[in-house]
Order: structure tokens, then C-alpha cells, then sequence
């Protein structure tokens, strides 16, 4: 839009030759003027709109770490309905950055492993070590993936 508003003020005032600095720079600031008058209304109409995309605040989230004797008793059912949601997200986030967590751990641990071996002269670590590391690397993983399987069904639950 910007293109179009530079291209409509050049035809109404135009740049001409033999222009001082001052005439120059006045043309500018009309151009640059024009653009943003142009360009406004767009931006205003994407941004409410990716505004409603994003996500819906809920007037029960501000109760929901309040103690179950402050919450009005009107709406005490949603709110505490609302509360098992979010620990279910909540459950869900730390299960998914725990899974992340082991597997960054786990990779530096071998990672200390082979530079180890490579210290002391042998060209990779032993099968044995290898085995119990993807064992243990095996168990860790599952019990993350476990504990977020578990998560997004509580979660799917509750939606």
C-alpha cells in the first residue's frame, strides 16, 4: 500500500528538476506523510483481526489461584472447572519441557562420556557403556513420554 501511496502522491505533486533542498525535503515529508496516512488503515484491520485470533483471556482465570472460601459462591462450579484446565496445561507445558530437559542432559552426558574415552586414548567409548547409556536413555524417554501421554489425556478430558 505504501508503493501505491508514493505513486499516487508523485502524480498529484510530482518531483521536479532544479528543486532546492528545501523543496526536496518538503516533498518528503508529504510523501512520507501520504504513505503512512495509506498504509494505516490496513495495519489497524490485520492487527484486530490477529488480535481475535490469539488467546481468549477468561474472566474466571483471574480467580482461579484464589482459595475456594474467597471465590463468590455464583460462580465457585466454573471457576473450579477452570482450574483443572489450567493445571492440566500447566502439567502438559512442564511435561513436555521435562521431556526436553532429559533429552538435553542425557545428550550431554554422553557427549562427556566419548570426550572421556577420546581423554584417555580410545577411539569411542565401550559397547557396554553404549548399551547401559541407551538403556538408560530408553527409560528416561519413556517415562517423559509417559507423563505427557498422561497430560494431553487428563487435558483432553477436561476440554
Amino acid at each position: 500500500s505504501q508503493m501505491f501511496a508514493n505513486a499516487f502522491l508523485y502524480i498529484v505533486n510530482g518531483v521536479q528538476e532544479g528543486q532546492t533542498a528545501e523543496e526536496a525535503l518538503v516533498d518528503k515529508i508529504i510523501f512520507g506523510l501520504g504513505a503512512a496516512i495509506f498504509a494505516t488503515p490496513p495495519a489497524i484491520v490485520i492487527g484486530l483481526l490477529y488480535k481475535k485470533a490469539g488467546r481468549v483471556r477468561q474472566v474466571e482465570d483471574s480467580f482461579v489461584d484464589l482459595d475456594d472460601d474467597k471465590i463468590p459462591d455464583g460462580i465457585r462450579e466454573e471457576i473450579m472447572d477452570r482450574r483443572d484446565v489450567i493445571w492440566a496445561e500447566r502439567e502438559l507445558r512442564t511435561a513436555k519441557k521435562a521431556l526436553r530437559d532429559t533429552k538435553n542432559n542425557l545428550t550431554m552426558a554422553l557427549q562427556k562420556s566419548y570426550f572421556a574415552g577420546y581423554g584417555s586414548g580410545r577411539g569411542e567409548i565401550k559397547a557396554k557403556e553404549k548399551l547401559e547409556f541407551k538403556k538408560e536413555f530408553d527409560v528416561a524417554l519413556a517415562k517423559c513420554n509417559k507423563r505427557i501421554v498422561k497430560a494431553k489425556d487428563v487435558f483432553k478430558r477436561m476440554l
